[in-house]
């Protein structure tokens, strides 16, 4: 019983974990979800084989229900199945349209392709590729014990287990069969020694439901000779703090986003830019909008540099522009426009589209991937006129709105030497810069207001997707607001206000992390913590009653306290021990764990002193107190057992 009631502590801790982990919006890597499950579903064994022992044979089949469950459980967070044999690499004009060995990258730009839509050429490095470096290095199990132990609500927690995952991966060898396979499929890419390669992630999952924009590693002008070490960071970026933050949030297990690569040809590029066909700050504006910056495209989705913004309208092709068209000629941008609908249609969604512009004024596609934080039925929330709307002094108007939706916090200004991980919660940062890798802290943060970066950058495409809104552009910024200033952002009106404005705030909720995680989860919650046996004395109250782990627990409970009491019953002094008592009831005590010291007992007796509950001092306080008056003679135990033994009939005096 001692056993029985340890494990029944122990699954009931768990159970109120499990709980805690489905329903309070913060998502833990799957494989300590796995880790997890494992451990409690041996405890709710141990509770099965502990009344076994009490009662030998009578709920046997309650192994075959556990193990029903245990199994349904482990099926829906299992990793999906993975194939580590050749190919390892393909050429674009080789990849299919639905091809699962590739990444979304290679596989829309290999649609691009198809549609006549010129492309620079390429090779794609399979997740077969993938697998096969994880296999051979053995990193599996090493991978799973540390993504188990990861806290993303902690940055040291954070870049603890990113630093050893990505140095498991800098020390593993490239297989040699794989390494050949990348040296040769690349080596049409290579025109002349001087030529040089990108070397882009394209994972499973990239560009997807979820965009990863910026979280994964892409490495330019990489040489021939360095091309199989730039594949290995390009794996390693998996693992990096902000990548394993943004996955585990949005809801994805580790073995559903394996690493693909894509390798094209770099291009001199005259300029290049980003095409957002859709509307992602509350406009409902139907015109395409055109981001242009000179040189490589880089830049602009780094959040390092402003950009030119063009918009085209769809119908008449009109454009729109702060300034004289530069780097590119008004022909190609034309080109670029109907490209850009073209990409849009075969697609059937509003497309986040990356290109460039060589020297010779040439058009080349880079990148398609579905536009995140589309902004649809919110054209209330956009003011023509917000002077005098609210109480509070409007700091700033008319800004860039690169993310929309609503925040108020403190402000904080990122110095140069501090880091995204000094951030307090609720801050509204404001930063010179917005690089990619601060979507690690974007959870403590209310809004971000920059004099940098646009609404094309990679940070701007997460912060539409985590609900924070995000002003750029915001000229002398670190000189109209200072550290510890209350602020309310707009994002619809691009706006700010002085202090906390709760009729603003009041427009928006956040988005809730991964769907796919959380619809997991409560699947996962079916078998573990559901309740259906709540009454003891109803007939469903057997094995096969059962639905869940939490039913076994509470069978499990019920049935070895009947099964205490009827083997030890009071009187019988057969499992108990009685209490030398100074008022007239008879009290028999069963020892469940460290209760009363049963080496002092005299034969079935137990004097009080001897007994350690606090629990049942109290009680016994209460009872044997002097107001208490015990006037009944108490019942006859022993008589009652020699009514129950001889079949109900009182034997004779």
């Amino acid at each position: 019983m001692r056993e029985l009631l340890h494990y029944d502590l122990r699954c009931h801790e768990q159970m109120a974990d499990f709980q805690e982990l489905f329903y309070d919006g913060h998502p833990e890597d799957y494989a300590s979800i796995r880790q997890r499950f494992a451990g409690f579903s041996q405890d709710v064994a141990a509770m099965i084989d502990a009344l076994e022992a009490m009662n030998p044979g009578v709920y046997s089949n309650l192994k075959a229900y556990h193990k029903k469950f245990d199994f349904y459980t482990r099926f829906l967070l299992a990793p999906p199945a993975i194939e580590t044999t050749p190919p390892y690499v393909l050429s674009l004009d080789e990849l299919s349209p639905d091809s699962i060995s590739v990444g979304n990258k290679s596989r829309h730009l290999k649609v691009v392709r198809d549609l006549g839509i010129q492309t620079p050429p390429g090779v794609a490095v399979t997740v077969n590729g993938f697998h096969f470096f994880v296999a051979e290095n053995n990193l599996r199990e090493q991978i799973d014990t540390l993504l188990a132990g990861i806290d993303i609500t902690s940055s040291a927690s954070l870049h603890t287990v990113s630093s050893k995952i990505m140095e498991l991966y800098h020390r593993g060898t490239v297989p040699k069969q794989l390494e050949e396979e990348i040296v040769r499929g690349c080596a049409p890419l290579f025109e002349n020694d001087s030529a040089t390669v990108a070397v882009r992630s394209s994972g499973i999952g990239e560009d997807g439901e979820s965009s990863f924009a910026g979280q994964f590693t892409s490495l330019l002008h990489v040489s021939k000779d360095d091309i199989v070490a730039a594949y290995k960071k390009v794996l390693a970026s998996k693992y990096s703090a902000e990548a394993l933050y943004y996955r585990i949030h949005q809801g994805w297990s580790d073995e559903e986003i394996p690493m693909s690569v894509l390798i094209m040809p770099m291009i001199s590029a005259r300029c290049s830019g980003v095409v957002y066909t859709g509307d992602v700050v509350g406009d409902d504006d139907d015109r395409l909008q055109i981001h242009v910056v000179q040189g490589l495209g880089e830049q602009l989705v780094s959040g390092r540099t402003e950009a030119e913004t063009w918009l085209i309208d769809r119908k008449t092709r009109m454009v729109e522009g702060s300034a004289r068209i530069k780097h590119m000629s008004p022909q190609t941008l034309a080109e670029l426009a109907e490209c850009a609908l073209q990409i849009e249609r075969e697609f059937g969604c509003p497309q986040d589209i990356e290109w460039t512009v060589d020297e010779n004024d040439q058009l080349f596609i880079l990148q398609a991937r579905s536009l995140h934080g589309l902004i649809e039925g919110h054209s209330d929330k956009k003011r023509d006129d917000i002077a005098g709307t609210y109480a509070n002094r409007i700091v700033i108007a008319g800004v860039s709105r690169a993310a929309a939706g609503t925040g108020a916090g403190k402000v904080y200004k990122l110095a140069g030497s501090d880091s995204i991980d000094d951030v307090p919660e609720g801050s509204v940062l404001l930063t010179e810069t917005i690089p990619p890798d601060f979507v690690r802290g974007i959870h403590r943060l209310a809004a971000v207001l920059s004099p940098g970066g646009s609404r094309a950058s990679h940070f701007a495409t997460v912060a539409r997707e985590f609900g924070v809104p995000f002003l750029s552009g915001i000229k002398n910024c670190f000189q109209l607001f200072q550290h510890g200033d209350m602020v309310t952002v707009d994002g619809y009106n691009g706006c700010v206000y002085a202090g906390r404005v709760e009729t603003v705030l009041q427009q928006d909720e956040r988005p809730l992390a991964g769907e796919k995680y959380r619809r997991t989860v409560a699947e996962a919650a079916t078998f573990i913590t559901t309740l259906d046996l709540t009454d003891a004395a109803a007939p469903n109250f057997i094995p096969e009653g059962c639905r869940s782990m939490h039913d076994i627990i509470r069978f499990c409970h019920e049935k070895a306290l009947q099964t205490l009491f009827s083997v030890g019953k009071p009187g019988s002094a057969r499992g108990s021990l009685k209490l030398q008592a100074d008022i007239p009831l008879d009290v028999y005590l069963f020892d469940v764990g460290g209760g009363m010291d049963v080496s002092k007992k005299r034969g079935i007796v137990m004097d009080l002193e001897n007994i350690h509950s606090v629990p049942f001092h109290a009680l016994w306080r209460g009872l044997s107190h002097p107001d208490v008056q015990w006037k009944q003679k108490p019942f006859d135990w022993q008589a009652y057992e020699r009514i129950e033994l001889s079949g109900a009939v009182a034997p004779k005096k």
